[in-house]
């Protein structure tokens, strides 16, 4: 279960705040110094995800700070799309870009894998239902556990594309 823990990275605490889950580690401290520099204000939550007791998941995902109540900032629950749900800001669709990658030494550190192993990189944006990004994620999926199938979809040419029938005409 994810926990936030205040972590500043910059000696002016007026450039941004996060609040930081995993943000000790390599990519968690370097994600911080960048964000912080650009003045974001946002909780990053590091996990990984486990299969049959085998780490298959390592993700880094960033939520706007605003989004977040204080409250719950020491406890996020385990679930960030429920959170989101909970302060009306449900995930309603999202874009992924999906690419072959080689574990680096973070990555080979948390999925337990060694460095040159593939993965599956997922680098992700989820929207909310007005459209607004709510939640962008970095993930590393170990390639021997998941199956990936894509479904395409081609447009019709416009010539064979019907029109739908105008109320008027549906009700003749």
């Amino acid at each position: 279960m994810p926990t936030a823990v205040n972590r500043p990275t910059s000696s002016d605490p007026t450039r941004g705040r996060v609040v930081v889950t995993g943000g000790a580690g390599f990519l968690g401290s370097h994600l911080c110094t960048e964000l912080l520099d650009r003045g974001a204000e946002v909780v990053i939550v590091e996990r990984v995800r486990f299969a049959d007791d085998r780490p298959v998941v390592y993700s880094v995902d960033r939520v706007p700070l605003a989004l977040v109540p204080e409250a719950i900032r020491g406890n996020l629950g385990a679930s960030l799309f429920d959170l989101l749900e909970n302060v009306n800001h449900g995930v309603r669709n999202g874009r992924a870009k999906l690419l072959p990658v080689l574990a680096g030494p973070p990555e080979a550190a948390q999925l337990q894998v060694k460095e040159g192993v593939p993965l599956l990189y997922f680098d992700e944006v989820d929207y909310d239902i007005n459209g607004t990004p709510v939640l962008a994620s970095f993930e590393w999926h170990t390639s021997d556990v998941f199956e990936m199938w894509l479904n395409r979809r081609a447009q019709p040419p416009a010539h064979q594309v019907q029109a739908a029938p105008s109320l008027s005409e549906s009700r003749t």
